[in-house]
């Protein structure tokens, strides 16, 4: 009988040791799952802050104002914007439309700021090259192109050629 106690109490001991063994297998799989779905909502969560607009512009401006990485940032706008601007003046787009046009499409609040000025100035009877150094909107390369551009007719042409350099 004794023998008998002693191999049951084992069986029963092992049989809580498989039970408890279970049950915590089946806890672990409870958690991973809960793991993997809150991950997957704080993902979509990023990735919804991420695509908004606002939060895109916004992060695009503090990039902006860093050393190495502003530096290119503000390289790559002045191109598009240059790009852009041949485009539409080559089309004969006017040059009040294409600043227009081209201000709402930049995604630095800071150019949209600067070249709102520009238009302002344009309408008060500024040149654009004289704006544009004013508001310090381009390089004086860029100045100085304009500026020959606007008083050669060859805007357009100056515009291109800035979008290449």
């Amino acid at each position: 009988p004794l023998f008998l106690l002693k191999k049951a109490n084992i069986y029963i001991q092992k049989g809580l040791y498989i039970a408890e063994e279970a049950s915590l297998k089946r806890d672990i799989g409870i958690v991973a799952a809960c793991f993997l779905v809150l991950n997957g909502i704080i993902g979509a969560g990023i990735f919804g802050v991420l695509k908004s607009e606002r939060f895109s512009t916004q992060l695009f401006q503090v990039f902006a104002r860093m050393p190495l990485i502003g530096e290119w940032i503000i390289e790559r706008e002045s191109a598009n914007w240059t790009t852009s601007m041949a485009s539409l003046l080559k089309s004969h787009v006017n040059l009040i439309q294409a600043l227009t046009l081209t201000m709402e499409n930049t995604r630095l609040p800071s150019w949209k700021a600067q070249m709102r000025q520009v238009l302002i100035d344009m309408e008060n009877g500024i040149n654009l090259a004289t704006s544009i150094r004013t508001n310090h909107l381009l390089t004086s390369l860029a100045y100085n192109m304009i500026s020959v551009g606007e008083q050669t007719g060859k805007m357009a042409d100056m515009f291109q050629i800035l979008s290449n350099v």
